[in-house]
């Protein structure tokens, strides 16, 4: 028992001169002073060693202040460039992170820096970004504009009797909040990277706007229903081809109404009549088709057939509608001869006829008049006067005539003179 008193005696002994021995240096260890360290940092596009603290912060702020004031983003579209600066929507870089690290890290006790514990990695820390989206949103709206692609429709070509479709042209608009965040995430990654926006580049930023009238949308407009032909003189076919422009590959939808007047403004050019009359004759074959409003001219015009012309005189107009239940499109073809071609084309299935016109003549009445100035009982013809006519318009389907309309053309009076022999002076004698 002795014994085992001993042996207990020597280990506490033992113990207290190995706690003295190792908390006492430690203990005045953990009391120095701590050493200041120099900064290594790594952050996109700014990488630097064994910098002063001083020296790390002063490098930080100049390579911020760099990239919010001279940064810029580079816009390309069709071989052009733009550039807008970060300073347009006031971009702010807040570096008070990364400071923080390094004022924490800069110092570290004496003890624990031969252990190698020196406190946090600035390398860690990442500043903070602002902007003040608003002013981003102004500035990137007058910049669509820059991208802005108008959508280009397809259209139906009308050639030798045939259709062939010329495609669709796909529009281009900038989507401004994709944009927004794209440009964040780019400054937090790595600010010193140029950013250039373009269709190649960032295909996702952009939205495609189809137009109108797509290339499915007209390849379904298979059908050419009968085709109407005239001609104007070869000097005027130029200026013709330039006035169908108006009504070209024109779509008629379902119930609606077409109204000539509202597709020209018209003014007192023959021409303008001629192109009336052309879209008249291509539309009356086709059953669905609803004649709304249509006046013939006093007289046949010439290169037009009578019974199928379009007056335009004072308010009148060529109104009709479609009663189907398809599109239908009005397609011309005007040759350099002056020759044109006038169809509807749209989907197959409507009822339709070739047009028939059925003339009869109406001889002009004859008028005499005394005429003191010819000699007596001798006649002259002051007006030859000019047959009328009178035209039933058909349409034939099925080999069924189905009268339409029937129009008149008054006749011209034939006036003749014949002479008294007797002068005005004779009868003043008398």
């Amino acid at each position: 028992m002795l014994e085992f008193k001993r042996i207990r005696f020597w280990l506490i002994v033992f113990s207290l001169q190995m706690l003295l021995a190792v908390g006492i240096p430690t203990g005045l260890m953990l009391m120095l002073p701590s050493q200041e360290l120099s900064v290594s940092l790594e952050l996109p596009g700014l990488v630097f060693d064994n910098l002063s603290p001083d020296k790390a912060k002063e490098a930080i702020n100049a390579f911020y202040d760099a990239i919010a004031q001279e940064g810029e983003i580079v816009l390309e579209s069709e071989g052009k460039r733009m550039r807008i600066p970060y300073s347009s929507f006031e971009l702010q870089i807040d570096i008070e992170r990364v400071l923080e690290r390094i004022e924490k890290g800069q110092y570290g006790n004496r003890f624990f820096q031969l252990i190698g514990k020196v406190g946090a990695d600035p390398g860690m820390a990442k500043p903070e970004l602002y902007m003040n989206e608003a002013r981003f949103r102004d500035v990137f709206t007058d910049a669509k504009d820059f991208f802005h692609i108008e959508p280009g429709n397809a259209e139906l070509i009308f050639a030798q009797g045939t259709l062939s479709v010329t495609p669709q042209k796909d529009g281009r608009e900038l989507d401004i909040d994709k944009a927004l965040q794209y440009i964040q995430k780019q400054l937090r990654t790595n600010p010193t990277v140029e950013m250039v926006l373009s269709q190649s580049m960032t295909p996702e930023l952009f939205i495609v706007t189809e137009p109108e009238i797509t290339t499915k949308q007209l390849q379904s407009y298979s059908q050419l229903y009968p085709i109407a032909t005239g001609r104007v003189p070869s000097e005027k076919a130029e200026a013709f081809r330039l006035l169908t422009q108006n009504v070209q590959n024109v779509i008629i939808k379902p119930d609606e109404i077409f109204s000539f007047r509202e597709k020209i403004t018209p003014v007192l050019d023959p021409l303008q009549e001629h192109l009336a009359s052309a879209v008249y004759q291509a539309v009356l074959p086709v059953e669905a088709i609803k004649i709304i409003g249509r006046e013939s001219s006093n007289q046949p015009i010439p290169g037009i057939e009578p019974g199928l012309e379009v007056s335009l005189e004072n308010t009148k107009d060529l109104q009709f509608k479609n009663t189907s239940k398809t599109e239908l499109i009005l397609l011309f073809e005007i040759c350099d001869s002056g020759i044109w071609n006038a169809a509807l084309a749209g989907k197959p299935g409507l009822r339709y006829g070739a047009i028939k016109t059925e003339p009869t003549k109406i001889a002009p009445s004859t008028i005499y008049s005394q005429d003191s100035s010819l000699p007596e009982n001798w006649e002259e013809v002051k007006e030859p006067g000019k047959e009328g006519l009178l035209v039933k318009v058909y349409r034939i389907a099925d080999e069924q005539y189905i009268k339409l309309y029937e129009d008149v053309y008054q006749p011209v009076h034939k006036i003749i003179a014949i002479g008294t022999g007797i002068k005005k002076e004779d009868i003043v004698r008398k």
